[in-house]
Protein backbone atom coordinates (compact mmCIF):
# COMPACT_ATOMS: atom_id res chain seq x y z
CA UNK A 1 0.00 0.00 0.00
CA UNK A 2 2.73 2.34 0.70
CA UNK A 3 4.72 1.25 -2.57
CA UNK A 4 1.44 2.71 -4.28
CA UNK A 5 1.12 5.48 -2.23
CA UNK A 6 4.53 6.62 -3.13
CA UNK A 7 4.40 6.06 -6.50
CA UNK A 8 1.44 7.73 -6.87
CA UNK A 9 3.36 11.02 -4.94
CA UNK A 10 6.14 10.59 -7.38
CA UNK A 11 3.60 10.81 -10.61
CA UNK A 12 1.71 13.71 -9.18
CA UNK A 13 5.08 15.26 -8.51
CA UNK A 14 6.69 14.79 -12.02
CA UNK A 15 3.45 16.19 -13.74
CA UNK A 16 3.54 19.37 -12.03
CA UNK A 17 7.52 19.81 -12.43
CA UNK A 18 6.43 19.31 -16.21
CA UNK A 19 3.18 21.48 -16.55
CA UNK A 20 4.14 25.32 -17.24
CA UNK A 21 3.79 27.36 -14.35
CA UNK A 22 4.21 31.05 -14.09
CA UNK A 23 4.41 33.97 -15.91
CA UNK A 24 6.34 34.36 -19.17
CA UNK A 25 9.40 36.59 -19.20
CA UNK A 26 9.91 38.43 -22.40
CA UNK A 27 12.79 40.45 -22.93
CA UNK A 28 12.82 43.34 -25.53
CA UNK A 29 15.63 44.09 -27.09
CA UNK A 30 14.90 46.54 -29.52
CA UNK A 31 13.19 50.31 -29.71
CA UNK A 32 11.00 52.36 -27.35
CA UNK A 33 8.03 52.06 -29.53
CA UNK A 34 8.53 48.15 -29.34
CA UNK A 35 9.16 48.07 -25.69
CA UNK A 36 6.07 50.16 -25.17
CA UNK A 37 3.66 48.10 -27.27
CA UNK A 38 5.23 45.03 -25.82
CA UNK A 39 4.05 46.28 -22.37
CA UNK A 40 0.60 47.28 -23.75
CA UNK A 41 0.42 43.91 -24.66
CA UNK A 42 1.38 42.26 -21.66
CA UNK A 43 -0.98 44.22 -19.49
CA UNK A 44 -3.68 43.27 -22.09
CA UNK A 45 -3.27 39.45 -21.66
CA UNK A 46 -2.65 40.15 -17.31
CA UNK A 47 -5.93 42.37 -16.88
CA UNK A 48 -8.34 40.38 -19.75
CA UNK A 49 -7.24 36.94 -17.68
CA UNK A 50 -6.89 38.45 -14.22
CA UNK A 51 -3.58 36.88 -13.98
CA UNK A 52 -0.02 37.25 -13.91
CA UNK A 53 1.13 35.89 -17.35
CA UNK A 54 3.09 38.02 -19.26
CA UNK A 55 6.25 40.18 -17.65
CA UNK A 56 8.10 42.31 -19.97
CA UNK A 57 11.44 44.42 -19.65
CA UNK A 58 14.11 45.98 -22.02
CA UNK A 59 17.10 43.99 -22.42
CA UNK A 60 17.08 39.73 -22.46
CA UNK A 61 14.48 37.46 -20.89
CA UNK A 62 13.68 33.77 -21.36
CA UNK A 63 12.11 34.95 -24.31
CA UNK A 64 13.78 37.76 -26.99
CA UNK A 65 11.04 39.98 -28.73
CA UNK A 66 12.64 42.41 -31.20
CA UNK A 67 11.57 44.06 -34.58
CA UNK A 68 12.50 43.52 -38.11
CA UNK A 69 11.52 45.45 -41.21
CA UNK A 70 9.34 43.77 -43.61
CA UNK A 71 7.63 40.80 -43.43
CA UNK A 72 8.49 38.12 -41.91
CA UNK A 73 8.84 34.73 -43.52
CA UNK A 74 5.03 33.46 -44.95
CA UNK A 75 3.96 37.38 -44.92
CA UNK A 76 3.00 37.30 -41.82
CA UNK A 77 2.70 40.38 -39.00
CA UNK A 78 4.96 38.03 -36.56
CA UNK A 79 6.12 34.63 -35.44
CA UNK A 80 7.25 33.17 -32.85
CA UNK A 81 9.93 30.15 -33.11
CA UNK A 82 9.79 27.39 -30.23
CA UNK A 83 12.90 25.06 -29.02
CA UNK A 84 11.88 22.08 -27.36
CA UNK A 85 8.33 23.03 -26.68
CA UNK A 86 9.55 26.49 -25.20
CA UNK A 87 8.41 29.69 -26.98
CA UNK A 88 12.78 30.96 -27.38
CA UNK A 89 11.74 34.41 -29.63
CA UNK A 90 9.15 36.48 -31.07
CA UNK A 91 9.71 38.49 -34.54
CA UNK A 92 7.43 41.24 -35.56
CA UNK A 93 7.31 43.47 -38.33
CA UNK A 94 7.68 47.08 -37.15
CA UNK A 95 7.39 48.93 -40.63
CA UNK A 96 4.04 48.63 -41.16
CA UNK A 97 1.59 49.56 -38.86
CA UNK A 98 -1.58 49.80 -40.82
CA UNK A 99 -1.10 46.12 -41.91
CA UNK A 100 -0.97 45.06 -38.33
CA UNK A 101 -0.78 47.54 -35.33
CA UNK A 102 2.84 46.23 -33.50
CA UNK A 103 1.17 45.91 -30.16
CA UNK A 104 -1.81 43.53 -31.61
CA UNK A 105 0.98 41.92 -33.48
CA UNK A 106 2.91 41.52 -30.41
CA UNK A 107 -0.53 40.34 -28.16
CA UNK A 108 -0.88 37.25 -30.53
CA UNK A 109 2.81 35.94 -30.73
CA UNK A 110 2.45 36.48 -26.84
CA UNK A 111 -0.98 33.95 -27.35
CA UNK A 112 1.16 31.65 -28.84
CA UNK A 113 4.11 31.82 -26.55
CA UNK A 114 1.20 31.13 -23.73
CA UNK A 115 0.87 27.86 -25.75
CA UNK A 116 -2.33 28.78 -27.88
CA UNK A 117 -2.53 28.07 -31.64
CA UNK A 118 -5.07 29.70 -34.03
CA UNK A 119 -8.44 30.02 -33.69
CA UNK A 120 -11.11 30.70 -36.31
CA UNK A 121 -11.45 34.31 -35.43
CA UNK A 122 -10.41 36.90 -32.69
CA UNK A 123 -6.84 37.63 -31.66
CA UNK A 124 -5.40 34.31 -32.27
CA UNK A 125 -6.76 34.08 -35.68
CA UNK A 126 -4.80 33.71 -39.00
CA UNK A 127 -6.17 36.64 -39.86
CA UNK A 128 -5.72 39.81 -36.58
CA UNK A 129 -9.17 41.15 -36.03
CA UNK A 130 -10.43 44.46 -37.63
CA UNK A 131 -11.60 46.95 -34.89
CA UNK A 132 -9.33 45.41 -32.02
CA UNK A 133 -7.13 48.44 -32.37
CA UNK A 134 -8.77 52.03 -31.35
CA UNK A 135 -8.12 55.13 -33.01
CA UNK A 136 -5.68 55.82 -30.23
CA UNK A 137 -3.34 52.82 -31.49
CA UNK A 138 -3.73 50.99 -27.63
CA UNK A 139 -6.20 47.61 -27.94
CA UNK A 140 -9.22 47.89 -27.64
CA UNK A 141 -10.84 46.03 -24.31
CA UNK A 142 -12.09 42.40 -25.30
CA UNK A 143 -9.84 41.95 -27.80
CA UNK A 144 -8.52 38.95 -25.57
CA UNK A 145 -11.20 36.67 -25.61
CA UNK A 146 -12.65 35.02 -21.98
CA UNK A 147 -12.08 31.54 -24.02
CA UNK A 148 -8.24 32.52 -24.68
CA UNK A 149 -7.74 32.80 -20.84
CA UNK A 150 -9.33 29.50 -20.06
CA UNK A 151 -7.55 27.87 -22.81
CA UNK A 152 -4.09 28.67 -21.42
CA UNK A 153 -2.48 25.89 -19.30
CA UNK A 154 -0.21 28.16 -17.00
Amino acid sequence: MLAKATLALLLATALVACAPSGPIDVGVEGSDVELSASQEAASAWNEACQRDLVRVHPGSGEILLHGQPGRIQGGHAGATRFHDGEAVEIVVQNDDPKHAPLALAIAHEMGHALGLHHTPTGLMGVNLPSGAVGSDGRLVPGTIAQADCEAIQR
